[in-house]
């Protein structure tokens, strides 16, 4: 069953683009976002003086993804001056704490591991982590707290701007409190996706087209020329495949790709009853 939270956040300077300080009520743990040209103001704030996880946002080498680093310390605050001279590609840093200082460092390297691999497995922003640490040994009781606490995490981190541990995947409610997708599929095509919160998503394993005809316009060819280099999408004999999961900006972009041409996507997409994208949606 899903259940409400109610979150506080506290901009200190009056201004979304300084730090901001964010909580869930009724939890221990807190956050921190800072800019990295406001880091030296950390220093004023003992809440990062301690241990926790932090998440280093900005973008990869060629500017055209969003990519994160994962971390632990037991120090915070220490830890964010070595990344501040040997890390190039952040601008923004959220730490996670805890307000009754109850966290060890077998807590937040427990963290960092489930963090690293639930942000992987997602695969919405690049990681830059080169290693996959391994989980340390904790109680039963401690695991479940810190699974907890890394639900809580994601919960924050999205109101603070990042979905880097969200689910693409859009869940809703039938009468008999069952949950269900929508799962669509583009006609004539041996391809499948369904809407989410943040634009259309295409499933592993469908088809893509081998060409792209010259009525494409210019962002689309891109697009498809990216999907091929980055091994996003891997050719078969007759078309190419999508090797993972990926997110387009609406389900037109998403039909007019897979099949080559412009298409429109509200037409295009139809769950299993026959009715189109338009259909579902203005019902």
């Amino acid at each position: 069953m899903v259940t409400g939270k109610s979150i506080r956040i506290y901009l200190p300077s009056g201004s979304i683009n300084g730090i901001r300080h964010a909580e869930i009520a009724n939890w221990t743990g807190q956050a921190l976002s800072c800019p990295r040209s406001e880091i030296k103001s950390l220093n004023d704030w003992d809440e990062v003086n301690s241990p926790g996880v932090y998440f280093l946002f900005g973008a990869d080498d060629d500017g055209q993804h969003q990519a994160v680093y994962i971390g632990e310390a037991e120090n915070v605050r220490d830890r964010l001056k070595n990344h501040v001279s040997n890390k190039d590609f952040w601008n923004e840093v959220i730490c996670f704490t805890n307000k009754d200082e109850s966290l060890t460092k077998s807590h937040v390297k427990y963290l960092e591991a489930i963090l690293i691999e639930q942000a992987k497995d997602i695969n919405r922003y690049h990681i830059q982590n080169t290693i996959s640490p391994n989980k340390p040994t904790l109680p039963r009781a401690d695991r479940d707290a810190m699974n907890e606490f890394a639900n809580n995490v994601r919960i924050l981190l999205g109101a603070l701007g990042h979905k880097t541990l969200e689910s693409y995947a859009t869940i809703t409610a039938t009468p008999n409190n069952k949950e269900q997708t929508t799962k669509l599929r583009l006609l004539n095509k041996n391809a499948f996706g369904e809407r989410v919160s943040d634009g259309f998503l295409v499933h592993q394993g469908s088809e893509m087209a081998l060409t792209q005809s010259d009525a494409q316009r210019k962002t689309t060819i891109i697009l498809f020329e990216q999907l091929i280099k980055e091994g996003i999408v891997v050719e078969n004999k007759e078309s190419y495949d999508f090797a993972q999961q990926y997110l387009f900006s609406s389900p037109s972009y998403a039909a007019s790709l897979l099949n080559g041409y412009p298409t429109n996507g509200l037409d295009a997409w139809k769950n299993e009853q026959g009715q189109t994208l338009k259909e579902i949606e203005a019902s």
